[in-house]
């Protein structure tokens, strides 16, 4: 499956690469956010939308990885 930007399991790599730097930047005292549903928290979306600006993803790309159960095993409830 192809995708802008290369093929969609290569783009799913990269963006659990930045996911977890997203948590590497997060203050974990807040909590991890978890699930297939974690881009609803809101600290948790403000903070990611603020590190998208200087990435190669977009908004709707993460909401969509996060939706299809991707993430690292920080992620997972």
């Amino acid at each position: 499956m192809e995708m802008a930007g290369g093929n969609v399991q290569m783009r799913y790599v990269r963006l659990t690469d930045f996911e977890n730097h997203c948590l590497n930047e997060w203050d974990a005292r807040q909590g991890i956010p978890t699930g297939p549903k974690r881009y609803e928290d809101e600290a948790w979306a403000n903070h990611v939308l603020s590190l998208l600006e200087d990435s190669e993803f977009g908004w709707s790309e993460y909401v969509t990885y996060v939706n299809e159960g991707y993430g690292d095993e920080w992620f997972m409830e």
